[in-house]
């Protein structure tokens, strides 16, 4: 496998390439670590109460004793009329006498302390992996791309080299270059969110999961990862 190098955001949007299953700032304000460690209790909780994507609501479904599915909407979740926090039932409606805003309150307390901050830090670290795949599926179609495309100045680096290795490598399908020994953490690792390639080909960008900051999180989803290339690319040739 080659260690290409990162290409930058120019690049992919030069290609039209997104594939975020949650804005990274948004993920960083929740969940300062990888592991999910340190988050934030109220940056959580808020962004289960305001966002109704089908992230969060991945989220809510895994949170049974705050949220039902929607009788209406298939796959929508709804606060329920009153949940359970410590013993206490806590009224979600104003028809119980309490509201929305009560309940949201009880739940920061919840994830505040075991076992809502194990459960919390678990969702932190879900995330991250999913974002990492993303990230990773972004970099692979690119270099299919750019091999389809006969390259583009302004992906620099990443061009230069996808171009080279298709001279050494004539008989090489374009599926072939979704293929790299990544992963690489995103958004903690590469300066926390934009993973841009080095200069001139350095391997400061190199997409090989060098940066030692967050390494368990690279071990966890290096498997997956390639699998998922594997199977983009077989799709692709």
């Amino acid at each position: 496998l080659i260690p290409w190098t990162v290409a930058t955001q120019e690049c992919l949007d030069l290609y039209k390439i997104k594939d975020e299953a949650i804005d990274p700032g948004m993920l960083g304000s929740m969940f300062p670590n990888p592991d999910g460690s340190g988050g934030s209790t109220s940056a959580f909780v808020n962004y289960l109460r305001f966002d109704d994507g089908s992230v969060a609501s991945s989220i809510k479904a895994g949170f049974p004793q705050f949220y039902d599915e929607s009788d209406i909407m298939a796959g929508k979740m709804e606060l329920k009329d009153s949940i359970v926090v410590d013993g206490e039932t806590i009224a979600c409606s104003s028809d119980m006498g309490g509201s929305q805003s009560d309940c949201y309150n009880a739940m920061k307390v919840y994830f505040a302390s075991e076992p809502g901050a194990s459960e919390m830090a678990g969702v932190g670290q879900q995330l991250y992996n999913n974002a990492a795949l993303s990230r990773e599926k972004e970099q692979s179609t690119v270099r299919i791309r750019l091999c389809m495309e006969g390259g583009a100045p302004e992906c620099g680096a990443t061009s230069d080299m996808v171009l080279s290795y298709m001279e050494a490598n004539p008989d090489k399908f374009c599926s072939a270059f979704g293929l790299g020994p990544e992963p690489y953490d995103y958004p903690k690792c590469f300066n926390g969110g934009g993973a841009t390639g080095g200069a001139n080909g350095s391997t400061d960008g190199m997409s090989m999961g060098g940066d030692d900051t967050c390494p368990a999180a690279s071990a966890k989803i290096g498997g997956a990862a390639l699998l998922m290339i594997l199977v983009l690319s077989s799709i692709l040739m």
